[in-house]
């Protein structure tokens, strides 16, 4: 699949927009390979073949044509993005090899950076039952809100964890950084929607995870833009519930609390 802009070649217009595959005369749309053919290809590409028998090769595999991104930078990405599905599923495994063969397997848990959101992350998926740190860690959650889908009964939604290091990080340098307070906002898919900031951060840093119920799971997804990277408080948006950018603006609100 391409994603190029629109674009001329050789005198013909084209979309930028493409899928690699098998065509059929009678039918305007692209259909994957298949069986001992999928094999040819993948072979062809230098892609190992996977025995569909066998539980461990089940999975998606991903061929990046001369990308714009280095395998260090896309094993940051996942790691910064995908870190609390590859702290929680243990059947979910990201391999990034590139073309010498090396293996850039993210690894949260090696990420300093990332440690007290992985703590606050265990905070809030515990809730009331963590063992909580005097001092250094905190949870709560918002107020219940009385939501229509459902039938108004009060409705928690969602636990909030929250990580300080009183002799480290939380007072860092005056070096002339911007230091930031910041939250990760997770739903559902277990990918961190954004690092949002609840506070400048200029005489202590937190860090925390505000993880949503699955009760409001679509409400918030409803929320976000096409590249779902925020929970949006703006109403009236086609599509979308009048109460879903409310609770979003429950959750920004507690956070900042």
């Amino acid at each position: 699949m391409t994603y190029w802009r629109h674009h001329l070649f050789e005198g013909r217009r084209s979309l930028g927009f493409a899928h690699f595959g098998v065509q059929h005369d009678d039918e305007d749309r692209t259909f994957p390979f298949e069986d001992s053919e999928a094999d040819r290809v993948a072979q062809e590409l230098g892609l190992e073949v996977r025995n569909p028998e066998d539980p461990d090769g089940l999975g998606t595999t991903f061929l990046l044509i001369e990308p714009v991104v280095t395998p260090e930078d896309l094993k940051l990405a996942v790691e910064r993005n995908w870190w609390p599905a590859l702290i929680q599923y243990d059947d979910l495994i990201i391999d990034i090899v590139d073309q010498d063969k090396i293996d850039h397997t993210p690894a949260p848990k090696t990420d300093p950076d990332l440690k007290p959101y992985i703590r606050a992350f265990e905070i809030a998926t515990q809730a009331t039952v963590a063992t909580l740190v005097a001092g250094r860690e905190r949870f709560s959650h918002p107020r219940e809100m009385e939501l229509v889908h459902r039938g108004k009964r009060p409705t928690v939604i969602g636990h909030l964890g929250l990580v300080a290091d009183p002799g480290g990080w939380s007072f860092p340098p005056e070096d002339g950084t911007d230091h930031k307070s910041l939250v990760a906002m997770i739903r559902g898919p277990r990918m961190v929607t954004e690092y949002y900031e609840c506070g400048p951060g200029r005489t202590s840093q937190i860090r925390g995870v505000f993880l949503a119920d699955d009760s409001v799971d679509d409400l918030l997804k409803s929320t976000e833009p096409k590249q779902h990277d925020r929970w949006s408080e703006t109403k009236g948006m086609g599509g979308v519930e009048d109460e879903a950018p409310e609770i979003a603006r429950r959750v920004h609100a507690h956070t900042k609390t």
